[in-house]
């Protein structure tokens, strides 16, 4: 059984209120803790990952949403964003979930690695670079419009400073018109 150690509890908490309160600014999509993602990778339609922190951005209502066997539902196709936090439990190395969510077409991803920088990806051209790393400053999210993240204070933990930058970036940014644009919401 899968067990999580206190300080990646601690994170997975802190930017889950960031992100959410981010969500909350600019509607039109959900943010999920281990999301249950199946992506097309390797070949197969059926890879099943399970990000730490997954957003996705709803196009024309929630159909990336499915029901399989009436089971469980389960997000179809990649996130538009994800955060993966270091765990010493993961199932999957993040070296690993780095080339799954390349490949299957994730906008964003940000790691964070115990003892390392945390470093944002971006998809460009089909490949992942690095849009950003510690110590960068701060970094504007493409996938997520108006979502900023400044790497001192996420490692230093000042959250509410790191909300009320969302809070400016997302009151300049038209949100709605770029998620429309980009997405077709």
């Amino acid at each position: 059984m899968w067990i999580p150690d206190a300080n990646v509890s601690r994170h997975h908490a802190d930017i889950l209120t960031v992100i959410n309160y981010y969500r909350m600014l600019a509607t039109g999509m959900d943010v999920v803790l281990f999301p249950p993602v199946r992506l097309s990778y390797g070949g197969k339609s059926d890879c099943m990952v399970y990000p730490n922190v997954g957003v996705v951005v709803r196009r024309n209502g929630p159909r990336q949403i499915c029901t399989k066997n009436h089971d469980h539902q389960v997000y179809e196709g990649p996130p538009n964003f994800v955060l993966e936090i270091e765990s010493k439990h993961g199932f999957t190395s993040l070296v690993k979930k780095l080339q799954i969510y390349e490949a299957s077409g994730v906008q964003e991803a940000l790691f964070v690695e115990n003892g390392k920088p945390a470093t944002w990806y971006q998809l460009r051209g089909g490949k992942f670079e690095v849009l950003g790393h510690e110590p960068a400053g701060r970094i504007e999210s493409r996938a997520l419009p108006g979502f900023v993240l400044d790497f001192e204070k996420f490692r230093e933990h000042r959250w509410l400073e790191m909300m009320e930058d969302i809070k400016g970036s997302v009151e300049k940014t038209d949100v709605k018109r770029e998620l429309t644009f980009e997405y077709g919401l």
